[in-house]
């Protein structure tokens, strides 16, 4: 099966020469924006379910129009594709039905490596389909396969942010043909939680052919735009009759553990049943109750390397709290601090595992309303005793572009102590900042306050955040301040008692020898409340240069890091001139290092050595005793 994908001119033409100073002085010919307004695509309703086998045979296949109208992000911005692309969309009250013929004049030279669920794809031929059901540009859908049918899916929360972990029902199935290849699938109504009163979703369609670095899109053409930033999408019309899942899920599971003492011939045996039990509300509430949870089948966590002092937010995996989980999320422009971390539950103070007893979640949206209520109940583990844990959200869509939210948790896992947190934030996303559709404006500000037993002191943070991008400036801003005793027990905070602004700018040019050449300037500076002094200030500049090939990034960093006035002289600590050369033919090394120093910013904290670095891990809990100015700096010798 082919397609007849017809030629139009080209929207790509040449501006005047433009310079910028940064040092030097660079002049390259560059492209004009591309505006477009959002596409607009009308599914169509069918009776007859297509059979999902790869073979596009049925008269809803053969009988309807096809999306077509695909342009180039890369390498070409705007150009028509190299090879033709016819993408269908059909729905029942029960399925979402899509199809796709991808031709291609080298079918020998497709790229299909994978196979495994959630694998990355990104090296392979495959096709991405994101789908935006309450058109709030905040909450969504991603699903993607390469030409071997393997699946790839992630919910889409705060616009763009993907979280791979949850896996839905879905079924794609391709084949090879001699034109390239052709897919169909389906995917369950039962899903997705929608909005029927939606005039639309968004909708998305991304194509790419990886022996050439070919990537076409839909809608929303912009390089600086990911597929999956809902504010780009286009709008998918004609859905109705939609039939909401059935109103009851029970998964029953059971725990058998046999324990034989051969010092005197005890045989013990330990059944733990339990169940989760899901419960559709409405089309798009759910209710959940879990008993004796058992999280046996969740997916061990990849192992990382953490070179830093700071303890790595390792993402969701169970079920239970995959569900709905962009209700309760926290848009952040520097994602921290978290009033809500779902891996708090679970685990003590010591990262063992901590058995739930019960718990019950009510998630969903009703009109203009986002909202979740969470509660849990914990078993003793160790010297914790059991807790009562809760969490609730809301989240109200002002208009299609701004939401304001307020959150609040109570509880502590990991003291004897209690803790509450109470917060609000505002959000303002669009991808049409001065009236152009290729500028994304994403701003974000909140405040948070935190009680805990023992704890009485500065308990606030706050944050003011700004992006923007558009096909040539960059801008990104934010200014947060967090309290010495701030202490989001149900949470998560890099480091208290500090204050930091951050800032950077750049400047994309389109040589015709280069993809793209972006120089940048940014700055930081982070000062600790808790010893009155600067902690670090840094000005960089960096020169990326990307290439069909790869890309080569060239930076220069001065960093004037004056860490604390309670220590001598001789114990601070400057890295002066870091010059560093990174890309696809480059390793990343250091010409000019010295005495790196990293101050006591935390209580009490627990040291561990890695590669030279003393790397202070803990954040300060409630009773821990006064900060201490002691530390003794280690030597990082050059590799």
């Amino acid at each position: 099966m082919s397609i007849y994908n017809p030629t139009r001119q080209s929207a790509r033409s040449t501006c005047p020469l433009r310079r910028l100073a940064l040092g030097f002085s660079f002049a390259f010919c560059c492209n004009t924006v591309i505006s477009q307004q959002a596409a607009t695509w009308k599914s169509s309703r069918t009776y007859t379910a297509p059979k999902i086998d790869g073979i596009l045979d049925e008269p809803i296949w053969l009988n309807q129009a096809a999306i077509t109208e695909f342009r180039q992000v890369e390498p070409t911005l705007g150009e028509e594709p190299s090879q033709g692309t016819a993408f269908y969309l059909a729905y029942d009250s029960n399925r979402l039905y899509f199809a796709m013929v991808a031709n291609d004049s080298d079918p020998e030279a497709i790229v299909a490596t994978q196979l495994k669920r959630d694998a990355d794809l990104s090296g392979d031929d495959n096709v991405v389909l994101v789908i935006d059901p309450f058109l709030d540009k905040r909450n969504g859908y991603y699903f993607s396969f390469n030409a071997l049918g393997a699946r790839q899916d992630a919910l889409i929360r705060g616009g763009v942010t993907l979280n791979t972990d949850w896996d839905g029902i879905w079924d794609v199935v391709t084949k090879r043909s001699d034109t390239g290849w052709i897919t169909e699938g389906s995917i369950p109504i039962s899903t997705i939680s929608f909005d029927s009163q939606a005039p639309a979703w968004g909708l998305n369609i991304e194509r790419v052919i990886a022996r050439t670095g070919e990537r076409i899109r839909w809608n929303g053409t912009q390089r600086q735009y990911l597929v999956n930033n809902l504010a780009n999408t286009g709008r998918l019309i004609g859905l109705s009759d939609l039939r909401r899942a059935s109103g009851i899920e029970l998964r029953p599971f059971t725990t058998v553990t046999y324990a034989n003492d051969r010092t005197n011939g005890a045989e013990t045996t330990r059944f733990d049943p339990g169940f989760d039990l899901f419960y559709k509300l409405t089309e798009s509430t759910t209710a959940v109750l879990t008993i004796n949870t058992d999280f046996a089948d969740a997916e061990v966590d990849d192992r990382v390397v953490n070179l830093t002092r700071f303890p790595v937010n390792f993402p969701e995996k169970r079920a239970f709290f995959l569900q709905d989980a962009g209700v309760f999320s926290y848009s952040l422009i520097n994602n921290n601090p978290l009033p809500y971390y779902s891996r708090r539950i679970g685990l003590g103070p010591r990262g063992e595992v901590v058995d739930i007893n019960a718990g019950a979640r009510i998630s969903g949206r009703e009109g203009p309303i986002n909202f979740g209520i969470l509660g849990v109940s914990t078993d003793a583990s160790g010297d914790i005793e059991a807790k009562e844990l809760g969490v609730a959200r809301v989240q109200w869509t002002l208009t299609d572009e701004t939401n304001i939210g307020t959150i609040a948790t109570y509880g502590d896992p990991r003291t004897n102590g209690d803790a509450w947190l109470v917060g609000f934030d505002l959000n303002h996303t669009t991808g049409q900042f001065l009236g152009r559709n290729a500028n994304l404006l994403d701003s974000s500000l909140y405040f948070q306050r935190t009680g805990a037993t023992s704890l009485d002191g500065d308990s606030d943070a706050y944050d003011w955040g700004l992006i923007y991008d558009s096909p040539t400036w960059g801008f990104v801003s934010y200014l947060d301040r967090v309290g010495e005793d701030y202490y989001p027990a149900l949470g998560s905070v890099r480091q208290t008692g500090v204050y930091t602004v951050t800032g950077k700018i750049d400047y994309e040019l389109n040589p015709k020898a280069l993809k793209s050449f972006v120089p940048n300037l940014s700055y930081v500076r982070r000062y600790n409340m808790i010893y009155n002094d600067r902690e670090q200030e840094t000005v960089g500049a960096e020169f990326t240069a990307e290439t069909q090939r790869g890309t080569l990034c060239l930076s220069a960093t001065a960093w004037n890091a004056n860490d604390c006035r309670s220590l001598s002289s001789s114990e601070k600590a400057c890295l002066l001139n870091q010059v560093t050369l990174r890309g696809t033919a480059f390793r990343p090394s250091s010409l000019f290092q010295n005495l790196v120093h990293y101050p006591p910013l935390l209580d009490t904290p627990k040291s561990r050595t890695t590669g030279g670095r003393k790397i202070l891990t803990t954040a300060r809990s409630p009773g821990a005793p006064p900060p201490s100015s002691t530390l003794i700096p280690v030597t990082n010798t050059p590799p």
